[in-house]
C-alpha cells in the first residue's frame, strides 16, 4: 500500500529537482519516472524518453496474453515489478483494470472524515449523475490525507505511460510527430506530453439510487479525439467495499475501441467488485458508469480522480478549488499535480515567475 513515507520521497524529489533548476522543464509536469532517475528526467526535457514504456510496447502482446478472462484485478505491491506493466496490459485489452489494496483502509476513514462537513452540505443531484447521489470537490484542499490517492505512486506511473507517453496509441516517433515545427526545431523530438490534476470528487449513492447513463468521458470534450488519442485518465476509489448490490462502478470491457455510434447496455458491463482502498482505472474511451444502489439502507462512497493532458482546460477548475492561499501549504508535488508550474516555455506563468510554488506567490 503507498504510505505517507512514499508521500514524503515525492516531495524530496520535487524539492531537489527544482533546487537543480528544474523549474523551467518543458515537456512534463513534475510526474513520470519515480526512482534514482526522475530528477535527473525532470531537470532536463531532452533527456530520451523512459526506455520501460518502449520495452512494454515491444512486448505488449505477451504481457496481454497472460492476462485472465475478465475485469482483471492487480494486486498494489510496490516492490512487484510487474504490477504497472499488467495493469497498462489490462487496460490495451480492455480499457479499465482495478488496483486492489492500493492504500490502508485506515487512509480512507480519514479521508471521510476530512471531507464530512462538505459531504454533508452536499445537495443531492440527478439526471445524469443520477438521482440519490452527492458530488463533493476540491479534496486537494479540503484533505491531505487523500494525497496518498491524488499522488499514488501507481498511478503517476500509469499517467506518464497512458497520457504523457502515450504507450496505447503512439510509438516514441509517432509522439515525435506531433511536436509543433518551432518547438521541434528548438529542442529536438517531443519525448513526453504534460499531464496533471483534471478534478476531484467523492460520489455517494444512496439507498435506491439508480443506474447511471453508460458514457465515455471523451465524449464531453469539445474536441471529438475519436478514440484516437488519450487525453484523460479516469480513476474512482473504493472509500468503502465496493459490491454489485451496492453500486460498484461499471465498466463495459473492450469499448475503447468501440465505433461512436455504437451504444452499451447494462448487460455490456461488468461491476468493479473491491474491497474498501481499491481503485478502478479506465481510460477516456471507456464506456462506464455507476452501478445502482439496491440496498435498503447502505450508501456507496467512492472517490473519482481524474487526470488530463496538460494542454486542455480541467474539468474542475483547480485554481478556483484549490486556490493558492490555501495549496500554499501543501507539499510541492501537489501544488505542481495542480496546475502551479508552467507547461511548456510560455503557458501558465505568473507575472514574470514560473508558479511551481504557490507560496512563492503567497505568503502567509
Amino acid at each position: 500500500m503507498a504510505t505517507n513515507a512514499d508521500l514524503d520521497a515525492l516531495q524530496a524529489e520535487a524539492e531537489a529537482a527544482v533546487a537543480a533548476g528544474a523549474e523551467g522543464t518543458e515537456h512534463r509536469w513534475p510526474f513520470g519516472v519515480h526512482g534514482e532517475d526522475w530528477r535527473k528526467e525532470v531537470a532536463d526535457a531532452a533527456q530520451p524518453p523512459d526506455e520501460r514504456w518502449c520495452e512494454f510496447q515491444r512486448r505488449q502482446s505477451e504481457w496481454e496474453a497472460q492476462l485472465p478472462e475478465g475485469l482483471v484485478s492487480v494486486e498494489y505491491d510496490k516492490d512487484d515489478p510487474t504490477v504497472i506493466e499488467r495493469c497498462l496490459a489490462a487496460m490495451g485489452r480492455d480499457g479499465a483494470v482495478c488496483l486492489r489494496n492500493a492504500v490502508s483502509a485506515e487512509t480512507c476513514d480519514q479521508v471521510l472524515r476530512d471531507m464530512e462537513p462538505y459531504m454533508d452540505r452536499g445537495s443531492l443531484l440527478d439526471g445524469f449523475f443520477g438521482k440519490r447521489s452527492k458530488r463533493i470537490g476540491a479534496l486537494p484542499a479540503r484533505s491531505r490525507a487523500s494525497d496518498c490517492m491524488v499522488a499514488h505512486p501507481a498511478l503517476m506511473k500509469l499517467c506518464d505511460a497512458l497520457i504523457g507517453r502515450q504507450v496505447l496509441r503512439f510509438d516514441k516517433e509517432g509522439l515525435a510527430e506531433l511536436a509543433s515545427k518551432p518547438m521541434a526545431s528548438k529542442r529536438g523530438p517531443l519525448k513526453q506530453l504534460p499531464w496533471g490534476l483534471d478534478l476531484t470528487q467523492i460520489i455517494t449513492l444512496g439507498p435506491g439510487a439508480e443506474q447511471q447513463i453508460l458514457h465515455h468521458d471523451g465524449a464531453y470534450c469539445l474536441w471529438d479525439f475519436h478514440r484516437t488519442f488519450e487525453h484523460k485518465i479516469s480513476t474512482v476509489w473504493a472509500l468503502d467495499e465496493f459490491t454489485e448490490e451496492v453500486g460498484a462502478t461499471r465498466v463495459v470491457l473492450g469499448s475503447q475501441d468501440w465505433s461512436r455510434d455504437r451504444a452499451a447496455t447494462l448487460e455490456d458491463s461488468v461491476a468493479a467488485v473491491m474491497p474498501k482502498g481499491s481503485v478502478v482505472i479506465y481510460t477516456n474511451s471507456t464506456i462506464h458508469g455507476s452501478g445502482p444502489n439496491l440496498t435498503p439502507d447502505k450508501n456507496r462512497i467512492g472517490l473519482n480522480i481524474d487526470y488530463n493532458l496538460g494542454l486542455l482546460r480541467t474539468e474542475e477548475n483547480q485554481y478556483l478549488s484549490c486556490p493558492p492561499e490555501v495549496m500554499c501549504d501543501a507539499p510541492v508535488y501537489m501544488q505542481r499535480l495542480c496546475g502551479y508550474t508552467k507547461v511548456g516555455a510560455c503557458r501558465s506563468f505568473a507575472g514574470k515567475k514560473t508558479p511551481s510554488f504557490c507560496a512563492s506567490l503567497y505568503q502567509k
